[in-house]
């Protein structure tokens, strides 16, 4: 399922179509890097900063979650370096990965 949706992440199919069969998935640790794949992808495309609220598509409680807040810090601080104090404001775990997300954001938009 995993490869399928990394597949269909590639064609023109849209996001929302694949969140759908993402949602569908019976194992929660095989839905969340479903939706992690399928959130990663919809950062790829955006120029912009990316509101928080896109993450919570990711079941919360699962790992996934977590690592899309790393993605999703570290998308919008290569934007804004100032993103780093809305980092600040997340309930841990996500903060801790937030903060590695700040500090990879910081490098690539050193690069």
């Amino acid at each position: 399922m995993l490869r399928l949706t990394r597949l269909a992440l590639r064609t023109s199919l849209p996001e929302d179509r694949v969140q759908v069969l993402a949602d569908k998935i019976n194992s929660p640790a095989l839905r969340g890097r479903v939706q992690l794949a399928v959130f990663r992808a919809r950062l790829e495309k955006s120029k912009e900063t990316v509101e928080d609220s896109a993450a919570d598509k990711i079941d919360a409680k699962s790992l996934s979650r977590s690592l899309a807040a790393l993605s999703l810090a570290r998308h919008n601080t290569r934007l804004n370096p100032n993103y780093a104090g809305v980092v600040q404001s997340w309930p841990q775990p996500l903060k801790s990965f937030g903060s590695l997300g700040v500090a990879l954001g910081l490098q690539d938009r050193a690069r």
